[in-house]
C-alpha cells in the first residue's frame, strides 16, 4: 500500500472504494466497515493467542516404539 499524497489521489481512491462497495452490494455480498475490519483483526489476534497458549500447554506426542 502506498501513501496518497495529493487531493486528486485521495479523491480517486475514495471513488474506487465506493465503486467496489457498490459492486459488492449489487451482488448481495457484504461490505465490511472499518469498525468491522478492526473487530475482525482483534478476533484474529485473540484466536492466535489462544492457539499459542494451547500449544504451550500441550505435550508433544512421543514417537511410537519400534
Amino acid at each position: 500500500m502506498r501513501t496518497l499524497r495529493t487531493d486528486a489521489e485521495q479523491d480517486g481512491a475514495a471513488a474506487l472504494v465506493q465503486d467496489r462497495q457498490r459492486w459488492l452490494t449489487m451482488r448481495g455480498l457484504s461490505v465490511l466497515t472499518r469498525a468491522q475490519e478492526a473487530e475482525g483483526d482483534e478476533r484474529a489476534e485473540h484466536f492466535t493467542q489462544v492457539l499459542d497458549h494451547a500449544a504451550e500447554n500441550t505435550p508433544l506426542a512421543q514417537p511410537a516404539a519400534a
